[in-house]
């Protein structure tokens, strides 16, 4: 944010509110599918959140969940969007996959950091 305020010369209000009018428009723009990612280290949402999300942006298709435990709030997010999108990923390098499979998930994309590991 710091680079960003340097850059450009504004208050931070003002970018932040840039941000969100074009998380708000970008659906408007773009008629491709989304992929939602949800992670603790940036700004998760809440189940409820993601839900609102899928409801009001129908072109949100898939979803990675990476709130931590993983399996736990894959089975928050299935319960309430399931059949409203395609996918739902887990994160974790696939360390709980088997759990997330059980709860709800549909599979696991794992960092690209880990690609050759797995191959």
């Amino acid at each position: 944010m710091a680079e960003l305020v340097a850059r450009h010369g504004v208050h931070q209000t003002l970018i932040n509110t840039w941000k969100r009018q074009a998380m708000e428009n970008m659906a408007e723009v773009f008629d491709g599918p989304i992929m939602v990612q949800n992670a603790d280290n940036y700004a998760p949402l809440k189940g409820e959140q993601v839900a609102a999300l899928v409801d009001e942006i129908p072109q949100i298709e898939y979803l990675k969940e990476e709130r931590q435990p993983g399996p736990k709030h894959i089975a928050e997010v299935a319960d309430l969007v399931s059949d409203q999108v395609k996918c739902i990923f887990g994160g974790a390098g696939g360390k709980v996959l088997p759990d997330e499979l059980r709860r709800g998930g549909n599979g696991n994309m794992p960092a690209c950091e880990l690609a050759d590991v797995l191959a």
